[in-house]
């Protein structure tokens, strides 16, 4: 195949490799990441996973092909490098994402019916249905109460989804 080619071939893995290093900076920037981002990443590590493969056929191609391979080696080393790095960042997301919240769904619980104690069991619990504002001040302690001990106090929820939620319990005129 002509060396051209190749080396065009070869500037779309490195897209790839900057397009998912933008996605993990993004989520770097989070304070937390959410369940679906989680998922996300998961399956985008995945697929970036399997593109080392072929860049280390086409990589092997064009040091053959290319009159000067040294800096073949250079560039291989140096994308090698950066794909690493993105897999070890990536990994590290995920384990840290892992961790964040499980204090909040584990530990040792109460059996509501027997007293008995649940160790790293799982109690389903009623659903709690997020406080609603309509602008009335009789109605606003209760409201700032149990939101700031739903949402604003947890460190389950990044700041862009909290501030989703303020929104989605504002009605009326607090709404406007």
């Amino acid at each position: 195949m002509d060396i051209d080619k190749l080396v065009k071939q070869r500037s779309g893995i490195k897209a790839k490799l900057t397009n998912f290093e933008k996605y993990i900076a993004m989520l770097s920037s989070s304070k937390f990441i959410s369940e679906l981002q989680r998922i996300d990443l998961e399956g985008r590590l995945s697929k970036f996973e399997a593109l080392y493969d072929i860049f280390d056929a086409l990589q092997m191609e064009i040091e053959l092909a290319s009159a000067n391979p040294e800096n073949e080696y250079v560039e291989r080393n140096q994308i090698e490098e950066r794909y690493h790095s993105l897999i070890a960042n990536a990994r590290s997301q995920l384990r840290t994402s892992g961790s964040e919240c499980k204090g909040s769904k584990t530990g040792t619980t109460m059996d509501s019916k027997s007293g008995a104690s649940l160790k790293n069991g799982f109690v389903r619990l009623p659903k709690i249905d997020l406080p609603h504002f309509d602008g009335g001040y009789q109605c606003w302690l209760e409201f700032r109460d149990t939101f700031i001990s739903l949402i604003h106090n947890s460190d389950c929820i990044d700041g862009i989804n909290k501030f989703h939620y303020l929104r989605a319990s504002l009605k009326g005129r607090a709404a406007e």
